[in-house]
C-alpha cells in the first residue's frame, strides 16, 4: 500500500528505502511527539553524535563481537585522481563499476558506521572523572541513520539496513540510572496506550549490549530490578520479518559499569557509576502506527497530525509511476 500510494519508492540496496514526503512526514511527527513527551520533560540535552565510529571504539564497545552485524567503512589510499584513472575510465567504457579493482584502492576498514548510536557517548567519558554530585547527564541523538546488516532479515519495511532511532543516553549513580530508564518506559507505554491506541507488552529480556560483546550476564547483584526491557506491539497479522504476529520497537537498557569498565571512567570519590541507553525508532513507530490508524490523515489522532498540519504533503506526480 505504501509503495501504491507513493509513500515510499524501492531503492536499489537491500533494506533501503527512499522515504518520501507523506512517510516522511510521519516519521517526523512521531519523532517530534517522543521529544516533547520524553526527551524535554525529562530534561534531556540533544547532542550530535557521530556515526563513523573508529575501530577503538567499537572494540570497547563490544561490536567486534557482532563483526557480521557493522557495515565497515573504508577509506581511499590515496587522495590522487590520478590513482584511481583506471577504475573511472573501466566505470565510463563498461557502464559499471569494477568492484575488485576499486577493492586494490582501499584502506582495510578504519571505521564502522553506526550500529547503536550511542556508541560516542561511552567516548565522552573516555579516561575521564565524573562528579555524581551533579545532576545525571542526560543526552539524546537523532542526528542521522542506525545501519546494521541485517541480510537474510530483511523484510518489508519492518527490519531495515538503514532506519531512524531516537537514541537516549545518560549516566548517573545506579539508583538513577534506573530510576530513568523506568520513567523514559512509562512515558513510551503512555504514547502507545493513549495515542497509538495499540496492544503492547514489557517483556524482560538478555541485555542486548552483552549479547553484542558476546558475553553472559551474571546472575548475582546486590540489586533487584531488570536489566533490559523490550517493547513490544502486538500485530493483527504476521509480518514478513517473524513468524510471531507481534514487533519490538524499544529497548530499555540499564548497563551497570559495563561501560564505565571498558572505557576507563572513574567517579571522583570512586563511587559506583553506571549508564544507560533506550533507542526509539520513529521509522519502526511509523510502522505501527499505520498499521492501527492506515492512511487517511484525517482519521489519524489530532496529537499526530498537530505536528503536520492541515494535511499531508504530497509525493510528485509522474507519467511513468
Amino acid at each position: 500500500l505504501l509503495l501504491e500510494k507513493k509513500w515510499i519508492k524501492e531503492y536499489p540496496l537491500a533494506g533501503v528505502w527512499l522515504i518520501l514526503p507523506p512517510f516522511t512526514a510521519l516519521i517526523r511527527a512521531i519523532e517530534s511527539l517522543v521529544i516533547d513527551r520524553i526527551a524535554k520533560p525529562m530534561n534531556f540535552k540533544e547532542v550530535l553524535f557521530p556515526r563513523l565510529i573508529p575501530l577503538e571504539v567499537e572494540y570497547r564497545k563490544g561490536h567486534i563481537a557482532i563483526a557480521n552485524e557493522i557495515w565497515w567503512v573504508c577509506r581511499p589510499k590515496s587522495r590522487d585522481p590520478a590513482f584511481f584513472e583506471d577504475v573511472v575510465d573501466y566505470a565510463i567504457i563498461t557502464g559499471t563499476v569494477p568492484r575488485e579493482k576499486l577493492m586494490e584502492k582501499l584502506e582495510p576498514p578504519s571505521c564502522g558506521l553506526s550500529y547503536a548510536q550511542c556508541e560516542p557517548f561511552y567516548q565522552i567519558f573516555f579516561k575521564e572523572v565524573v562528579d555524581l554530585d551533579e545532576e545525571p547527564i542526560k543526552f539524546f541523538d537523532r542526528f542521522g541513520p542506525t545501519w546494521r546488516y541485517e541480510a537474510g532479515g530483511l523484510k518489508g519495511i519492518e527490519r531495515l539496513t538503514e532506519f531512524y532511532r531516537i537514541e537516549f543516553a545518560w549516566l548517573s549513580s545506579p539508583e538513577k540510572v534506573i530510576e530513568i530508564r523506568d520513567e523514559i518506559l512509562k512515558r513510551a507505554e503512555k504514547i502507545l496506550d493513549k495515542i497509538f491506541d495499540v496492544e503492547y507488552y514489557v517483556e524482560a529480556t538478555t541485555p542486548v549490549y552483552l549479547e553484542h560483546a558476546g558475553m553472559v550476564e551474571e546472575k548475582e547483584s546486590k540489586m533487584e530490578y531488570v536489566k533490559t526491557y523490550d517493547l513490544v506491539v502486538k500485530l493483527p497479522f504476521q509480518t514478513k520479518s517473524r513468524p510471531e504476529k507481534i514487533l519490538e520497537i524499544a529497548s530499555f537498557n540499564v548497563h551497570e559499569d559495563f561501560y564505565a569498565k571498558r572505557f576507563y571512567f572513574k567517579e571522583k570519590r570512586n563511587r559506583p557509576v553506571w549508564t544507560g541507553c533506550v533507542g526509539i525508532g520513529p521509522s519502526r513507530w511509523a510502522y505501527i502506527f499505520i498499521v492501527r490508524w492506515g492512511l487517511d490523515f484525517d482519521e489519524w489522532p489530532k496529537e499526530i497530525r498537530k505536528y503536520i498540519g492541515e494535511k499531508l504533503p504530497k509525493s510528485p506526480k509522474l507519467v511513468t509511476w
